[in-house]
């Protein structure tokens, strides 16, 4: 009926997304970034613009460092290929077929009291997020992580089914596989640290902005 059709499209609506990335040059330095919004006018040309040129400006007479070891800080942007690396080992389904390194880790310490990891599928703006997953299944806040500690997989219906727990409403499919889970929005919580405060307590260290060949020869994890 046309409430029903009403309803659909609003769900519609929310769940878009748009996507733009940018490529700057800047004396033979290549620089790339990317701007993910659900909707085109909410893409700040101007911003990617001007972090695009900073990157590549600081790039200009970049200098080898002597062999040793360094305190590190990882951008943003690195940290996020590195949850995208570990967010397969958090998939119920790569659990119960035995290759995920996080088999039989649930409850136990995996990592330091520091992290806490999230995957949220309700967060807005973010850009997985949506109304119910790809199964129908209500989407949810699931803590994965929680001071180390693992508490939870991700789950579609089948694989909850099998570990006779609920569904956290993370199944995804293509319009011709079947389903399994897959993390939607998925972050680590943010510290009570300034960036600053940050570098200043790293005094001489190396501040990583970007990364080569993280996802080659990777066993899955």
């Amino acid at each position: 009926n046309k409430q029903a059709i009403e309803i659909l499209n609003k769900i519609r609506e929310k769940d878009r997304e748009e996507k733009i990335e940018y490529l700057n040059y800047l004396k033979g330095q290549k620089q790339r970034e990317e701007m993910i919004k659900r909707f085109f006018n909410e893409l700040n040309f101007h911003d990617i613009t001007l972090k695009a040129s900073k990157k590549a400006v600081e790039f200009l007479g970049a200098k080898k460092l002597d062999t040793g070891y360094y305190p590190v800080i990882f951008s943003q942007e690195v940290g996020c290929e590195f949850i995208g690396i570990l967010a397969s080992s958090f998939s119920a389904f790569s659990v119960q077929k035995e290759v995920s390194l996080l088999k039989d880790k649930l409850k136990q310490k995996v990592c330091s009291d520091k992290i806490n990891i999230i995957d949220d599928g309700t967060l807005m703006p973010g850009i997985a997020t949506s109304s119910f997953d790809d199964e129908g299944s209500p989407r949810q806040k699931t803590i994965i992580i929680k001071d180390g500690i693992l508490l939870n997989y991700l789950y579609d219906v089948y694989t909850a089914n099998k570990d006779n727990v609920k569904t956290t409403g993370n199944a995804s499919r293509s319009h011709s596989g079947i389903p399994h889970p897959e993390h939607s929005n998925i972050y680590i919580s943010s510290g009570h640290i300034s960036f600053e405060d940050l570098l200043k307590e790293m005094g001489t260290g190396i501040y990583i902005i970007e990364t080569m060949g993280m996802h080659l020869s990777l066993i899955h994890i």
